[in-house]
């Protein structure tokens, strides 16, 4: 599914910062080596000539993070890594230093723990529209129907095709240009839910939208029923996305 990317969760541009804090690890290591300032402008030259394949991989890396190219990411993800602790390694041959060692187990460490957090984040329902551009029919044959709106006067009724606690994706019958924050109004059994989100994803055709709920303490949203009260009731149902198509 070819998605455009509005924004990403903070674990994205917390793995935005790992890459960059990559180079920086390995430039220091070059700084020790050398016994040099980090302000001599000749070594940082140097060093970027010598390492340009490294930092290619690690430029790649991060824009493939504003893609939906999810092997591809992982993987270059994985390539930036390996040759982090590859090039370490072999630093650490050159000339021992036990405080790159540490650095260098929390860096592995802190990767992991990465991977992990990115997986979950892909598997959002706000990033998985269960259907096709092409395809030749509505993607469910049962519909949840909402209503979107923004405070620029606004309003697009499209249904459900996919949903979790943290947001949903809302296929329109008819193209729309949505961005921004927005109000979805969900309706269910003569009941509305409404709950306050952002987009954060966008078929090409503009027929489908991924939004992600805020965080919104009940006390502050007494005055309707919101997503959550709606999650609860069609979990308790065993409705899932899969069963409606």
């Amino acid at each position: 599914m070819n998605l455009k990317v509005y924004y990403r969760s903070p674990v994205i541009w917390n793995i935005v910062l790992y890459i960059f804090f990559s180079f920086a690890f390995i430039y220091f290591q070059e700084i020790f080596r050398n016994t040099a300032s980090i302000i001599q402008k000749d070594l940082f030259k140097t060093f970027v000539h010598d390492h340009y394949l490294i930092i290619g991989i690690f430029l790649f890396t991060i824009v493939s993070f504003f893609t939906n190219k999810r092997i591809i990411t992982l993987t270059l993800f994985f390539i930036s890594v390996s040759s982090t602790f590859i090039l370490t390694s072999y630093n650490l041959f050159l000339e021992f230093s036990k405080f790159s060692l540490i650095i260098l187990f929390f860096y592995l460490l802190i990767a992991f723990y990465f991977y992990q957090f990115y997986c979950v984040d892909i598997e959002e329902s706000y990033y998985n529209p269960q259907f096709d551009d092409n395809f030749l029919f509505p993607p469910m044959l049962k519909t949840i129907n909402v209503e979107i709106s923004n405070d620029k006067g606004l309003k697009a009724e499209g249904y459900l095709t996919n949903w979790s606690e943290e947001g949903c994706f809302v296929y329109l019958p008819k193209e729309e240009l949505i961005k921004g924050k927005v109000t979805l109004k969900t309706f269910f059994k003569d009941n509305e839910f409404l709950e306050l989100g952002s987009v954060v994803s966008a078929t090409k055709k503009k027929n489908g939208y991924g939004i992600k709920f805020k965080s919104i303490k009940k006390e502050e949203n007494l005055d309707s029923l919101g997503w959550g009260e709606f999650y609860e009731i069609i979990e308790e149902m065993g409705l899932k996305p899969e069963l409606l198509k």
